[in-house]
């Protein structure tokens, strides 16, 4: 879950970790406006090298 701290190095590296174990993922971003929400969901598969498979709401 990423909320107040936002996209943050130890998120990173979690979602990595979580990646390499599972290979799908679900992440909730807690934002209040769209556009924040996507450029979060951008820098996580620019920065893991994963594959965006769907937005549904807040969950990625």
């Amino acid at each position: 879950m990423i909320a107040n701290n936002g996209l943050t190095e130890g998120v990173l590296a979690e979602i990595e970790q979580s990646l390499s174990y599972h290979e799908l993922i679900k992440i909730k971003i807690v934002s209040e406006d769209r556009e924040s929400k996507n450029l979060i969901a951008n820098a996580i598969v620019r920065e893991t090298d994963a594959i965006n498979v769907q937005i549904i709401g807040k969950i990625l």
